[in-house]
């Protein structure tokens, strides 16, 4: 544009091309801080429809990790989209503080348990530390809310409420102490929660072990034989440690046994099975008879190695996949031994004691580990001729979360909430009634209510204790001689709950039972238990939220990752619908976890390990929620350098049309420039319809919280519709015009709403840009996007005729630059696209709708010097136009030279000359 430049409208704007994230966002974090941008936004939405996000609080222990960005940085984009569609929404975060985790972190630290109030004040003092680490990482994020108000679920008032809900649980009839199978880890030395068990892969010794019956004419019997000569059940299994609790022998009714020939004497295993079974035995077997399992209900064997009858019962549970068809039962180490040994009357006392090792009492392997014990046991076993085979077996195994150690199922006596009880004054079980609440919730993604009914229709009884120092306490007394609660426990939870209100758990473990009971504290033991973790943060419906039911105070939503399904998921909607038989949330989102680009699970061994903090003062905390916004969290999400890469692409982009909007809108004022909608030219009345249309995809997509396709969306209009056509067509309408004439004036007007819609419309993503665009785009520092809501832009009065007309143009204009790259391969052209001259052959109706545009708007939308449009068949003539080029526009015109100034066409020597054709649509 040679020696006009000084003559252009040129861009200018503050917003700077490059975005230099990492520098910049602090300061536009502690500006937002400074100026309470939070408290601000909660003034401005004070008397519109409520939306309540409740936290789900992250554990207070180490530095945040990916999954944690995952799940803030969703629970923002959900609670900001809700204040740009018009709710009254707030966010105030949470921690959960309680448990094992911190324990173990005090003992790493050398901090002795022998003095348990400088125990637990350490703890409480570790958990402060960490929330006010996690905090500052979490905000540097972006994540607004009520940072300074947050919750703690070791709050001495929290504390307390946590008490008052135990108590309110103990009056619903479904709290029971009693002797079941528990999770237990031996290094915790305590019982696990479900959500405190992972699975990894394992090599256990299997064995298969014959129980000799005690009467072979009895098996012949059975089995319609002359004789059963060393008859005996085989049993497999791979917890060879659990023998000599072995108390009876399971079925399956409805299976086919069968009686074998072996050089053994006679086996019985499942017909199924048999082939298998012999080839791992490495013997040969003759089938010698067949029968139901039911047949074989209440034979009597021999235990292998102790001095005891084990009586074989039919159960449902029994499976033919592998072993032999056969289960041996330990009522003291599984759900459904226990089971089938209460209903048999059988002994279920564990015979092993907290740290995993046999009670002094257990025959043969007092004292011994139970992994140690495990090859002495197989010894036993060949020794007494019952060992048919041992080998190694790779399988899955719980192990506790925290050590990686393998769990053992442990009957103990534990406080439980019963999931096949009614609560007092319903008429459903628990377990019917969270199934029903669960139908009745909203699921994103969909599939999460299938998955997590599955989960409560199996699941047993709740264990509630566990035997911790840093947990809520089971604050309750027992009978000594009964184990009877005490008459007046409501009125002592009551009482002791009021104590820690004030002086937090540690209030209840100084309590002694005279401070309460008086005299009669000698009849009554306090119950020095703790509760379940997931307690602390499962009531939070009632310990923080105050929810009695019903919906005041409901939270709208519940938002965490996949795994909760098991942890603060379950143990939320238990103790809701034991309380109030009905969910405490409306709607449930779940999200997958981060996993490397390969789909590995990200490990430092792999080295695919990426830490927030680096990645956000590497590339800016809006890349990593760029990363959030365009991955599908219903899935698992794939992070690596390279996808960082690609959102870095799709960033630049975004930012790059906003600034370019901003550039051209420097100079324009709404209240003073805008025109009427009427006044707009056609093109631009058509991109306010497109904008619209944009605005309603985005919209609707915040509503089902598919960020993914609010995301797209917004890309793809800044890409197609703004970057590939509209902002293209308009550099020179924006740039030659005189600045205050009515076509330029026209441009600038669209490009308002359009900014302004992309801005809100980004807003819950993108915070950090979209405020600092805004904060340009209205010349206020103070503004944020978060005080405006994405309202429908001006409504087009020919919207329909304007898409029918432009689509149309559009489909010509994509096909003229296929015709034109083509012609550049081959040589035929070699100059820019603005200087050629076209000629456009089209068929009805896409003719009329091209003639109906004036030559020069024509040109202008193709972005060429000159374009004619004829009838016929479809065709495209493309060449160099003949004419002069303007110095000012680079357009070649029949007007250049024409004027005083014969470097410049009529219409830039106009516009020099504050004069404008406002005709012009385009």
């Amino acid at each position: 544009m040679g020696g006009y430049s000084d003559s252009l409208n040129l861009p200018d704007t503050k917003f700077p091309m490059r975005a230099n994230l990492a520098a910049r966002e602090p300061d536009m974090l502690k500006h937002n801080q400074q100026t309470d941008l939070y408290g601000r936004i909660r003034k401005t939405v004070a008397n519109r429809p409520s939306f309540v996000l409740h936290d789900g609080p992250p554990y207070a222990n180490g530095n945040i990790h990916l999954g944690h960005v995952v799940n803030k940085v969703l629970k923002d984009f959900v609670w900001r989209s809700k204040l740009i569609q018009g709710f009254d929404a707030s966010y105030i975060p949470g921690w959960d503080c309680h448990g094992l985790p911190i324990e173990r972190q005090l003992e790493k630290q050398k901090v002795s348990k022998a003095d348990p109030i400088e125990f637990r004040r350490r703890c409480r003092q570790y958990a402060d530390e960490q929330i006010s680490t996690q905090r500052v990482e979490f905000e540097r994020l972006g994540v607004l809310g009520d940072w300074h108000n947050h919750y703690r679920t070791m709050e001495p008032r929290t504390e307390g409420d946590i008490v008052r809900t135990l108590g309110k649980l103990l009056r619903t009839g479904l709290v029971y102490h009693g002797l079941r199978p528990v999770l237990h880890c031996a290094v915790c030395q305590s019982s696990l929660a479900e959500a405190e068990i992972e699975y990894a892969e394992r090599t256990s010794i299997a064995v298969d072990v014959r129980y000799r019956a005690c009467d072979d004419q009895q098996v012949a019997k059975v089995f319609g034989l002359a004789q059963a000569p060393d008859a005996a059940a085989v049993i497999w299994t791979t917890t060879a440690w659990t023998l000599p609790a072995s108390r009876c022998i399971a079925i399956h009714p409805e299976l086919e046994y069968a009686a074998l020939r072996t050089e053994l004497g006679t086996l019985i295993i499942a017909k199924s099975l048999v082939q298998q079974c012999l080839e791992r035995w490495q013997i040969e077997g003759e089938v010698l008879a067949t029968i139901k399992g039911a047949s074989l209900d209440k034979l009597d064997f021999r235990h292998p190695f102790l001095n005891r009858i084990t009586t074989a019962f039919i159960a449902d549970h029994v499976t033919s996949e592998e072993g032999t068809g056969l289960v041996h039962t330990a009522p003291a180490h599984g759900e459904d031994d226990f089971l089938l040994g209460t209903r048999h009357g059988l002994e279920s006392s564990s015979p092993i004691d907290k740290q995993g090792r046999y009670y002094d009492w257990v025959e043969k392997f007092a004292g011994l580990d139970v992994w140690q014990a495990v090859p002495k046991i197989v010894d036993e076993l060949r020794s007494q001729n019952a060992l048919l085979a041992k080998v190694n077996y790779r399988h899955s195994y719980p192990v506790c979360w925290r050590h990686k150690s393998p769990i053992i199922f442990r009957t103990s006596k534990q406080w439980f909430l019963a999931m096949d009880k009614a609560p007092v004054g319903k008429t459903r079980s628990l377990r019917e009634l969270a199934l029903a609440a669960i139908d009745a919730s909203r699921f994103y993604p969909s599939w999460g209510k299938e998955r997590f009914a599955a989960m409560v229709v199996n699941r047993p009884d709740w264990c509630l204790s566990r035997q911790r120092m840093w947990n809520s306490p089971v604050a309750v007394f027992i009978d000594r001689k009964t184990g009877e609660l005490h008459p007046r426990t409501e009125e002592l939870i009551e009482q002791i709950a009021t104590k820690v209100d004030s002086g937090g758990i540690e209030a209840w473990f100084a309590m002694s039972a005279e401070e309460l009971l008086g005299a009669e504290a000698d009849h009554y033991e306090k119950v020095t238990d703790t509760l379940d973790v997931w307690f602390d943060s499962g009531v939070t419906h009632q310990a923080v939220m105050h929810w009695q039911g019903g919906d005041a105070n409901r939270p709208d939503m519940y938002l965490e990752g996949s795994d909760q399904h098991r942890g603060w998921f379950m143990s939320s909607l238990i103790t809701a619908c034991a309380l109030y038989g009905e969910p405490p949330w409306r709607e449930l989102l779940t999200h997958g976890f981060v996993v490397g680009g390969d789909g590995r699970k990200m490990s430092k061994s792999v080295g695919n390990v990426l830490a927030p903090d680096k990645l956000f003062n590497k590339y800016g905390a809006d890349i990593l929620r760029m990363w959030v916004a365009t991955a599908d969290y219903s899935q698992e999400i794939k992070l690596s350098e390279e996808i960082l890469r690609t959102n870095i692409d799709a960033y630049r982009l975004l930012r790059n049309r906003i600034r370019f909007m901003l550039a051209n809108l420097a100079d324009f004022d709404l209240a003073t420039d805008a025109l009427p909608l009427d006044q707009l030219a056609q093109l631009d009345r058509y991109m306010i319809v497109q904008a619209e249309r944009c605005r309603k995809k985005v919209a609707a997509a915040y509503e089902e919280y598919s960020f993914l396709t609010s995301m797209k969306e917004l890309h793809v209009f800044c890409n197609q519709d703004l970057g590939r056509f509209y902002l293209d067509i308009l550099k020179d309408r924006l740039y030659t015009l005189p600045a205050n004439c009515r076509a330029r004036r026209s441009a600038q007007t669209a490009m308002y709403h359009i900014t302004r819609m992309l801005l809100i419309g980004l807003g819950p993503m993108l915070s950090f840009t979209a405020d600092e665009a805004w904060q340009v785009f209205t010349d206020d520092p103070k503004q944020s996007t978060m005080l405006h809501i994405l309202d429908e832009l001006p409504t087009v009065a020919d919207a329909s005729k304007l898409e029918v007309s432009f689509a149309c143009l559009r489909k010509w204009r994509t096909k003229l630059s296929g015709f034109i790259e083509q012609a550049r391969i081959t040589g035929k052209i070699d100059c820019p696209d603005v200087e050629l001259a076209i000629k456009v052959t089209a068929p009805e109706p896409d003719y009329s709708i091209m003639a109906d545009f004036a030559p020069a708007d024509l040109a202008g939308i193709m972005i060429v010097s000159a374009a004619i449009v004829s009838l016929g068949d479809e065709a495209i003539e493309v060449r160099k136009s003949e004419l002069a080029k303007c110095s000012r526009c680079w357009r070649r015109d029949i007007g250049v030279g024409t004027g005083d100034n014969f470097e410049l066409c009529t219409r830039c020597e106009q516009a020099l000359a504050g004069i404008a054709d406002d005709q012009r649509q385009v």
